[in-house]
């Protein structure tokens, strides 16, 4: 008995010593890594920004082949997102979110891991002339004696995991083709998922384009509350060209004053709606894309279909289907025109189906 009650003093004490010392432990995990890659920052930032082009570079993934992804939101830049089930158990359930980006300059992510708690993380780019200097982060609050301890070990670990997706992320963007660039714009070949939406028939308003744009998205945001429909990522229009002629001229102008060009103005939606007056249902089926992320006023958004049409010239590229253009910052939010988001798209045919 008198060695047993010794053995059990000695653990009491050992548990008291570890809890005293965790109360001077740091409350907080904090792990900064960085490289200097030969890319641009644009090939650089593309890669982060762009949740899905992840599956190439990032060492999480890797670590589980059979880890389930699933993309929600928008294809990039901030609510793009996507949730993992690990099977194996090698890396739980969780999700991130992109919950701001600057381009060229900066991505943050908010991390969930579920049971396991939270944080925040991101992506600062730092152009050194043709080069690139990437700082990878991670920033999580350590509650209780037992996260203090396994933060200790967890440090070490995950900068040697950030190196590792840090000298995988430079070698994809060294890969890359250099960007196209003018002042305010960034092109990118991307891939669009299926998205289901409802879109509203009209033609194009040559006097007052934003004016027509914001009056159909207000009316379709009253249709999907009353068919309690929730939107899925930005608003978008969908411009229907039927020859080079009509895409040649509507490129040079932008806002046309020939032709009634059609469009729809559309809205993601996350459950199948019906058709309502003008408003219908639709597809946009899943295909590749080159897209034009533009900043500044609609007045200037010529810049991106010129540039995207040279980029798709240039390149070989052939296109698949209607244009359109997903209006990521709403004006009536955002005063500042130079700070207006609008991703222009381009879809484009496979190159393993043209070559078939």
């Amino acid at each position: 008995m008198n060695v047993i009650k010794k053995i059990l003093i000695v653990l009491v004490v050992l548990v008291v010593l570890l809890y005293i010392v965790s109360l001077f432990l740091p409350s907080r995990l904090y792990v900064e890594t960085s490289r200097v890659v030969n890319a641009p920052v644009e090939n650089a930032f593309v890669q982060v920004n762009n949740l899905k082009n992840w599956e190439a570079w990032s060492p999480w993934l890797k670590m589980d082949p059979d880890l389930q992804i699933t993309y929600h939101g928008p294809e990039s830049g901030v609510g793009a997102s996507y949730s993992w089930v690990s099977p194996s158990g090698k890396l739980g359930t969780g999700k991130i979110t992109i919950s701001e980006s600057k381009p060229n300059e900066l991505v943050v992510t908010d991390l969930d891991f579920d049971e396991e708690g939270s944080g925040t993380g991101g992506f600062r780019f730092e152009p050194e002339e043709d080069r690139t200097r990437i700082t990878w982060y991670m920033d999580s609050r350590l509650e209780g004696m037992i996260d203090k301890y396994m933060g200790l070990m967890m440090a070490g670990a995950m900068e040697n995991t950030f190196n590792e997706g840090l000298d995988a992320l430079g070698t994809v963007a060294e890969q890359m083709p250099p960007p196209a660039r003018t002042p305010d714009l960034v092109i990118e070949e991307t891939r669009v998922a299926q998205l289901r939406f409802l879109g509203l028939r009209d033609t194009v308003d040559t006097t007052d384009l934003p004016g027509q744009l914001q009056g159909n998205f207000s009316a379709l945001r009253k249709v999907l509350e009353s068919q309690g429909l929730q939107s899925v990522g930005a608003p978008f229009a969908i411009y229907y060209i039927t020859s080079e002629e009509d895409e040649a001229e509507m490129v040079d102008s932008w806002m046309p004053s020939i032709k009634p060009w059609r469009f729809d103005a559309c809205m993601g939606v996350d459950g199948e709606g019906t058709a309502e007056g003008r408003v219908m249902p639709g597809m946009r089926p899943a295909s590749a894309a080159v897209v034009a992320h533009y900043f500044g006023s609609y007045e200037g958004l010529h810049a991106a279909h010129t540039a995207l049409n040279q980029y798709v010239e240039e390149n070989g590229m052939t296109l698949n289907g209607p244009l359109w253009e997903e209006y990521i910052t709403r004006p009536d939010h955002e005063p500042d025109t130079s700070k207006w988001q609008t991703d222009v798209y381009y879809p484009i045919k496979e190159k393993q189906a043209e070559a078939q």
